[in-house]
């Protein structure tokens, strides 16, 4: 889920529309936004279930100038 913090306390906006692939080389997460996204800080959690069925998440915070 792609989100970016809103500028109160109010709940954090939702980025919709993500094409989320695996790479050629079966190892790399893709996610592609619908459009550029805008100047802001942003906040993407993820999680992925291994072939094992062990869950991996995380979370990546980044800022687009």
């Amino acid at each position: 889920m792609l989100t970016m913090p809103g500028m109160t306390m109010d709940q954090p906006m939702m980025i919709e529309g993500i094409e989320v692939a695996v790479a050629s080389d079966g190892k790399t997460l893709v996610a592609k936004p619908a459009a550029p996204l805008g100047a802001g800080r942003y906040k993407l959690t993820w999680h992925v279930v291994t072939t094992d069925t062990h869950r991996i998440e995380g979370v990546l915070e980044f800022e687009v100038k």
